[in-house]
């Protein structure tokens, strides 16, 4: 998917986030977000997905040079990070099997997707049991086994120790294919799967 950003503004009460951001994005690109805590990446990845809406700009979507209406694009993307959440009271099984109902996933059956979320051994655990680790490794799982034209990752290996660090990684290299991928992070080495970035000093230019 081909992503045009044009002018893009975002303000909370008197504050710009991100102002005048200009960008364009070919699909199949590998694009690392970076920035300190706080400059708005998280902000642009929700701006992306449709999750906010704009104050000023536009943000434009094409896929085999056919326009993509902003509302469609959340069918076409999929999207880790660690403030989106599943309900509490599923387990990872259903998780899955709920969310196989409206997309489709590489995995063809449940238990294929938990081996690659090394999560089979709690396959029937709600997630309010869950660590934050293992919460972020489902999410990024359901994300990176997602049949998408464009994955967002927000931090995806926070709460990972060095053992799922290099699990996330295998798995990403593995399935990212000709995705579009747009990645935010504070950690360089995050970005080694990426080949253009977007700096946050940008967003006030």
């Amino acid at each position: 998917m081909q992503i045009q950003i044009d002018n893009l503004s975002k303000r909370f009460g008197h504050d710009w986030v991100i102002k005048g951001l200009s960008h364009s994005i070919q699909s199949g690109d590998r694009v690392a977000v970076r920035g300190a805590n706080g400059s708005g990446k998280s902000t642009l990845l929700k701006l992306l997905s449709g999750f906010l809406s704009m104050t000023e700009g536009t943000i434009q979507y094409h896929l085999d040079e056919q326009p993509i209406h902003r509302n469609d694009v959340n069918t076409y993307l999929s999207y880790a990070a660690p403030y989106i959440t599943f309900q509490p009271d599923f387990t990872p099984s259903e998780v899955f099997l709920h969310l196989s109902e409206h997309r489709q996933f590489t995995s063809t059956h449940v238990n294929e997707f938990l081996d690659k979320a090394e999560l089979k051994s709690q396959k029937n655990k709600h997630l309010r049991e869950f660590s934050d680790g293992m919460r972020q490794r489902l999410s990024l799982a359901i994300a990176i086994d997602c049949k998408s034209e464009v994955l967002l990752l927000d931090e995806p290996t926070s709460y990972l120790d060095q053992y799922y660090i290099d699990w996330y990684f295998d798995l990403i290299v593995e399935e990212l294919g000709h995705r579009t991928l747009i990645l935010a992070s504070n950690a360089e080495n995050d970005f080694k799967l990426c080949s253009s970035f977007i700096d946050s000093s940008s967003f006030s230019s």
